[in-house]
């Protein structure tokens, strides 16, 4: 028997089937919502998503909402299929993440927010990004030549953007691992 993914109906999916893709290297991942009522055909779905859509190697369905289980907005997940391996390669205006998804949070249909933002962002300018995650603010507003302080809570989403700022070529003051009410009273300190 031969399923299509666009058979499969979207009522079975609380949002939209986010797909994480860029260049070849990208370890493509479909992260699923998937309501009670279909749970029982989550391996079925999961199977459908990996045959139908070639650049999909992992297939998870979200357990818990953001940030109920973690300080650090992270979920629980089940891998349905696939590949475990969770970290992936990405690129977004122009700056290139890499990250372990299990451990950072990341919203790949946040992008449009992020590029409205950084677009206002005027050369000279500067930013404080109090809860940076990975870097999708701050990393392209340092390619724009703002003046950019950085900070997460989270020691991997930390590590990212330090691997990010390098990666991307870009200058980021002050970034560090603090709780944001210090990591705010030291950079403003510092104006």
């Amino acid at each position: 028997m031969s399923f299509q993914v666009g058979l499969l109906p979207s009522a079975m999916l609380v949002s939209s089937l986010v797909c994480l893709q860029g260049d070849p290297l990208t370890l493509a991942q479909a992260h699923l919502n998937l309501r009670d009522r279909y749970l029982p055909y989550k391996r079925l779905i999961a199977e459908v998503i990996l045959d139908k859509i070639q650049h999909v190697r992992t297939v998870i369905n979200k357990v818990d909402v953001v940030g109920t289980t973690s300080e650090y907005r992270t979920f629980q997940y089940e891998l349905l299929m696939g590949d475990p391996d969770m970290n992936v390669e990405l690129k977004e205006q122009g700056c290139m993440f890499r990250f372990d998804y299990s451990k950072v949070y990341w919203n790949s249909r946040l992008e449009t927010e992020h590029r409205r933002l950084v677009e206002k962002f005027r050369e000279g300018e500067a930013v404080c990004d109090v809860m940076a995650g990975v870097g999708p603010f701050a990393i392209p507003a340092g390619k724009r030549k703002v003046f950019v302080w950085a900070n997460d809570l989270n020691p991997d989403s930390y590590a990212s953007l330090k691997e990010g700022i390098q990666r991307n070529k870009v200058h980021i003051r002050n970034g560090d691992d603090r709780f944001p009410r210090d990591f705010l009273r030291l950079t403003l300190s510092g104006l």
